[in-house]
């Protein structure tokens, strides 16, 4: 599930408690106190939705950046290994220790 996802389900929960019916004109102090009880918690939920949201939104933004650099990191990568291999194939006297490609 996304944070998007979430915040539309915290969304609804919030909506569900801002609709609670008492349940007719008459009203206990009981019932007021759930309902006072009630909007507090949508309000928590509103603004956990809110949250939810901005990250899911920055997420959306920022993994086609992610995605972008991973791939030139890759490439890179390849093209250093292909350089390495290059370079040892013409000086068959030294290698670069194996150790250095496993940092990467």
């Amino acid at each position: 599930m996304s944070y998007l996802e979430v915040a539309d389900a915290i969304l609804s929960a919030e909506r569900r408690l801002r609709n609670l019916d008492a349940g007719g004109s008459v009203v206990s102090e009981a019932v007021e106190a759930l309902q006072e009880t009630a909007n507090s918690v949508a309000d928590n939920l509103l603004q956990a939705a809110r949250r939810y949201r901005a990250v899911g939104q920055a997420l959306l933004d920022y993994a086609p950046q992610l995605e972008s650099a991973q791939q030139e990191s890759q490439s890179a990568l390849e093209s250093a290994r292909v350089a390495q291999e290059t370079a040892d194939e013409s000086s068959p006297g030294w290698r670069c220790p194996s150790s250095v490609w496993g940092q990467w």
